[in-house]
Parts: C-alpha cells; structure tokens; sequence
C-alpha cells in the first residue's frame, strides 16, 4: 500500500473546499447571531409586559386595599344603623305599652 503524500500544491478542489467551509462557517454564525438577537428582542418584550402586568396587580391590590376599606366603613356604618333601629324599636315599644297619651 502506498503512503499518502501531502503536497504543497493547491488544486481548485482544495479551493472550494475552503470557500464551503468559510461560507459554512460565515452562514452559521450568521444564524446564530439572528437567532441570539431575536432571542434577545423577545426577551425584552416579556420584561415590558411584566412590568406592565406587575403595574397592574400594583393597581388592583391597591384598588382592592381601598375596596376592603369602604367594606369596613360600610359595615360599621351598617351596624350603627342596626344599632339605631333597635333603640328606636325599644322606644315604640315603650310607647304602645303605656297606651295612649291624655291631654
């Protein structure tokens, strides 16, 4: 069997074994760094939109916060309404047991 020799010599087949390799090579990177930067844009996208929807859980908690409180307000209030009506229940009841007013 024979021994492969290298030679210095460089064929046209040698040349474009190079040009496939670098057009290869300059192909590949330039998917990459497309698909890096379309990575990279969505990637921003998603960052606004949660800022977006934590600016607008801030707001419902928020919103909520205040809700909850007009609920207590209004419970209070509801009670001493209650509260009111049983005095003023307790006072008829007062009246109509000593029956009727002579003048």
């Amino acid at each position: 069997m024979t021994k492969p020799q290298i030679t210095s010599q460089i064929s046209l087949g040698n040349i474009i074994q190079i040009a496939l390799i670098l057009v290869g090579a300059a192909g590949a990177y330039w998917t990459i760094e497309h698909r890096t930067e379309t990575t990279r844009l969505g990637m921003e996208r998603n960052a606004e939109v949660l800022v977006q929807y934590e600016l607008r859980l801030r707001t419902l908690e928020n919103k909520d916060a205040a809700d909850s409180e007009q609920l207590r307000t209004l419970h209070r209030d509801i009670t001493e309404l209650k509260q009111g009506q049983r005095e003023t229940n307790a006072l008829l009841r007062q009246l109509i047991q000593r029956g009727p007013v002579e003048q």
